[in-house]
């Protein structure tokens, strides 16, 4: 399996995104993504496909200032995405390891966004190793929620969500 990375572009991509998106934070970053669910032939094995396609895009909080600053925290997202995803089909190869990992995929994520949330105190001292760090985490996040279906497919609609805080509350 090869993946492919694609920008993701124009508000309509974005707009789509959003409506049905699962959160994951990890440090400094969050990430926004959509996952599609992997088919399977008659004897329930995964079908992986030949190529996967993943657009995502980055970007950082707007007060992030100044603009050279908000570029360089972009330019190493970036690099890390394309590192970091780079791993997933190597996850999913014919080693012993990977063969039960593949039977245990159930999702693929399709696009998403990974967002910058925090101003460094020292520009000049932001470093990839520093965003990868984050990075890392956030993919084994996403790899986890690929694995399993702990995580709903779905946003939770408002409705849910109050009625799942409600129910948090009344356990404490």
């Amino acid at each position: 399996m090869v993946i492919r990375l694609c920008p993701l572009k124009g508000f309509e991509a974005f707009s789509a995104l959003f409506r049905r998106v699962i959160k994951f934070s990890a440090g400094r970053l969050s990430a926004f993504f959509v996952f599609r669910p992997l088919a399977r032939n008659e004897s329930a094995h995964v079908i992986l496909p030949p190529t996967l396609v993943v657009q995502y895009g980055v970007t950082t909080k707007r007060r992030t200032r100044p603009a050279v600053l908000r570029n360089r925290i972009k330019r190493l997202l970036r690099e890390s995405v394309r590192n970091t995803f780079r791993q997933f089909p190597l996850r999913l190869q014919s080693n012993s390891e990977g063969i039960r990992e593949a039977r245990t995929i159930e999702m693929i994520p399709v696009m998403g966004i990974i967002v910058w949330q925090d101003i460094p105190e020292h520009p000049q001292r932001l470093h990839f190793n520093d965003v990868q760090a984050d990075m890392a985490v956030l993919y084994e996040k996403i790899l986890r929620h690929c694995k399993s279906d702990q995580y709903p497919a779905e946003r939770m609609t408002a409705e849910q969500e109050r009625i799942s805080r409600k129910n948090k509350s009344q356990v404490r």
